[in-house]
């Protein structure tokens, strides 16, 4: 099994690097929107680096897409 990490910095790096395991993994931006009980803007705000999640919400985007620390 592939171990797969996600940085927080830089903005951009981390939000692609959600996009990419959330694509991996057959997942729309509203799939995981829904999964973390946040806003399709939020997730699409992450993936373009515009800003980053909160630690709460980064926990559970490090647990639904199968990352470690």
């Amino acid at each position: 099994m592939v171990s797969y990490t996600i940085s927080r910095y830089p903005a951009r790096s981390y939000g692609e690097s959600i996009r990419q395991k959330r694509l991996e993994l057959g997942l729309t931006q509203v799939d995981l929107a829904k999964l973390l009980g946040a806003s399709e803007m939020s997730v699409v705000g992450w993936e373009k680096g515009w800003h980053v999640p909160s630690p709460t919400y980064e926990r559970r985007i490090k647990e639904i897409l199968g990352v470690e620390e």
